[in-house]
């Protein structure tokens, strides 16, 4: 198609070009196919070139012998530099592919070396929490109180939950870094998987801090979802809120409907959000905060692996995580889903 059309144009042109820029126009032609398509079609276009200026432009010239040696080079030069174009071509891919590897291992290097960083120095820490604690009850004797023994067990209780949580968020990472996860789409009632989330939460906020506040209606739509990743989503938000959230007020876990559009205003997502009020998040420091082991603050037990597997968990679901300033100091997280619908399909995005 692309050489009838040069065909046509040099057509109506024909009394303006000379015979020799009827062969660099269908050289360059050529050029275009052999980048753009590859060799062997390239070399199609070259001899179907020859024949179509042999065809409309040689004889309108009076030649006789239709200059079959300015043909016959032009064949051969045509030939060689669609090939040339088209190791230049494949050439360029190569690097763009081995620039794309080079990043990849970047990022398993980099992801690597903050692993290591959080074997050797976080994860140590709940378990020499763990070590002590277990260390001093085995050799308790009677004169130790009960409530000094509760403590102690307490104490090994929450280390044990923060490492639980440690190495559930590190293993998720590797899931989702392999493309292993898949998530398992259908209708999830907000409240029922904000409850359960709340629930698994081994860490209790600091003396300091005012308990979580839910404000989730148990009349919400439901929503598309993957159930027990929305459930470590929700979770993992409520545990960095609580990390960092002061005295200046409680987390609040919220949700609400969002209306469609157009002017019916039926609902068709639904947001729920985590909110604190702790320091914050400077706008421009956002998106480096979902990056794996990024500790914005040396606040807090984890190991920057939270946001994280919760951006990851809602991509997988088709979801949206989505920072916000908290009105009057602190930061909103907030987790966008569609409501689910009788049409909705469940299979696993």
């Amino acid at each position: 198609m692309g050489l009838a059309g040069l065909t046509g144009a040099m057509v109506l042109l024909d009394r303006r070009l000379e015979f020799d820029d009827v062969l660099l126009l269908y050289l360059l032609g050529v050029v275009v196919v052999a980048i753009v398509v590859g060799r062997v079609t390239a070399l199609v276009a070259a001899v179907v070139s020859v024949m179509f200026a042999m065809y409309f432009f040689a004889p309108r010239r009076g030649e006789v012998h239709y200059r079959w040696l300015e043909l016959g080079v032009f064949l051969l030069v045509a030939t060689l530099v669609g090939l040339v174009a088209d190791a230049a071509e494949r050439h360029r891919r190569e690097l763009a592919a081995e620039q794309a590897r080079n990043r990849q291992l970047a990022e398993l290097e980099r992801v690597r070396s903050g692993l290591l960083s959080a074997v050797s120095h976080d994860l140590r820490t709940p378990l020499a929490g763990i070590k002590a604690n277990a260390s001093a009850l085995r050799y308790a004797d009677d004169s130790w109180s009960e409530d000094l023994r509760l403590e102690l067990l307490t104490s090994i209780e929450d280390s044990a939950d923060l490492l639980s949580e440690m190495v559930s968020n590190v293993l998720a990472l590797g899931r989702l870094r392999a493309g292993a996860l898949q998530a398992e789409l259908g209708p999830v009632a907000v409240y029922e998987v904000v409850a359960r989330a709340l629930a698994t939460l081994g860490n209790q906020p600091a003396a300091d801090v005012e308990p979580v506040v839910v404000e989730v209606a148990e009349d919400l739509p439901l929503v598309v979802a993957d159930s027990s990743l929305l459930e470590r989503v929700l979770a993992n938000l409520v545990a960095n809120a609580l990390d960092h959230a002061t005295a200046g007020g409680p987390v609040t876990v919220r949700a609400g409907e969002l209306a469609g559009g157009g002017n019916s205003g039926a609902v068709s997502r639904v947001r729920v959000s985590v909110v604190d009020r702790g320091p914050g998040i400077p706008e421009e420091r956002w998106e480096s905060a979902f990056q794996p082991f990024q500790r914005l603050t040396d606040s807090g037990g984890g190991i920057g692996l939270g946001l994280a597997v919760a951006r990851g968990y809602c991509d997988a679901m088709g979801a949206s995580l989505v920072p916000e300033h908290t009105p009057g100091g602190g930061l909103t997280m907030t987790v966008v889903l569609d409501v689910a619908g009788r049409e909705t399909s469940w299979a696993a995005s």
